[in-house]
């Protein structure tokens, strides 16, 4: 082979890799997708790309954090409305006009709501007890062995088995190993690289006042006093709380002392429903402002690095397209000049 035809080949070579490299930059958008494209840019773009890696990880866990926020908002929305109903409730059995057999009944719906609130407290999400802290594959709530009344204690007015013994209690108890109040344990997650948002609450602070209210309610419509609710009771002994299990001696005139326990009661669930179930709702609401706040200024920063990247990275399509047809015409004029150099046709070189 003659070396003119060598360096004629060689430059032909180099052109169609010129158009091949061309024709993917104008169909793919990208100019450099490879370090040896632009070694100058190939830092910058691969600086860039590690950014966006991590802000697409800190919209997952927002993502997270969100729904998470806003499913506890949800359940402690509904323990509002519980609370709601067992103040109307209290409301019309304070009325002296009512019976004690008609407060009895009253009582019945109260301990179902008593029941529905533990069944909020207790609640699962990604398949975790939200509010039992450090023991979160365990209930938050669980009965106590510490009953209110001996197991089997009857409603003075009927006879018949109550449900106003069973105590609900926060369950969970210190690690005995670490010592951890595991109650206590509360869950962050990092939603930016400098900004943790909290996640969970502690059981007991939003719903164990509740609960005991909705105990105390429905214990006093069935007819028994609650004016001493408060005192301790032995520590897994399985007996009745102290000074708990007394009936009203309605014979003897305390039906006034149950209106007067009654409208006691009706404050304190109205307390807890303004101190630990609103108010958390209200924190919630603040956790939720922070990370719609993230959110934000993350899709601008995520914006911002688009751009910058399309800067460096990206082709100007119409520029590229200019210059593959001027990259197809020397091909052209090439082949042209060739074939009279070397005596060959033009589909000799296709």
């Amino acid at each position: 082979m003659r070396v003119e035809s060598f360096h004629f080949l060689q430059q032909l070579e180099r052109i169609r890799t010129q158009i091949s490299e061309k024709q993917n930059e104008v169909s793919s958008g990208v100019r450099v997708s490879k370090p040896s494209d632009d070694p100058a840019n190939a830092g910058i773009i691969s600086g860039l790309n590690n950014t966006l890696g991590r802000i697409d990880r800190h919209e997952q866990r927002i993502a997270y954090v969100e729904n998470l926020l806003a499913t506890q908002d949800n359940i402690v929305a509904n323990g509002v409305n519980l609370l709601t109903r067992a103040r109307e409730l209290a409301t019309q059995a304070a009325n002296e006009a009512l019976g004690t057999e008609e407060r009895e009944a009253l009582g019945e719906e109260v301990f179902a709501l008593r029941d529905s609130m533990v069944q909020l407290a207790n609640s699962t999400i990604y398949g975790r007890y939200i509010y039992a802290g450090g023991a979160d594959d365990s209930p938050a709530f669980a009965l106590d062995a510490d009953t209110y009344t001996e197991p089997g204690t009857t409603i003075p007015l009927t006879g018949e088995n109550t449900i106003a013994t069973e105590r609900w209690t926060f369950a969970p108890t210190d690690n005995s190993v670490t010592g951890v109040d595991e109650g206590g344990v509360l869950r962050t997650v990092n939603i930016t690289d400098d900004l943790q948002v909290r996640v969970t609450s502690r059981g007991d602070d939003v719903w164990e006042r509740s609960i005991t209210a909705l105990e105390q309610l429905g214990r006093t419509l069935f007819g028994f006093r609650s004016d001493q609710f408060d005192e301790p009771a032995p520590p897994g002994t399985g007996n009745p709380i102290p000074g708990t299990g007394d009936p009203y001696d309605f014979a003897n005139g305390e039906f006034d002392q149950q209106t007067a326990d009654i409208r006691s009661q009706l404050d304190t669930i109205t307390t807890a429903m303004n101190e630990d179930l609103i108010r958390e709702r209200t924190n919630l609401g603040s956790r939720l402002s922070r990370v719609e706040l993230a959110k934000s200024v993350l899709e601008r920063v995520k914006t911002d690095t688009l751009e910058a990247r399309s800067i460096h990275r990206d082709t100007d399509v119409f520029g590229a397209a200019s210059d593959l047809t001027n990259l197809q015409q020397t091909l052209e004029a090439t082949l042209q000049v060739g074939a009279t150099f070397n005596r060959l046709s033009l589909l000799d070189f296709l």
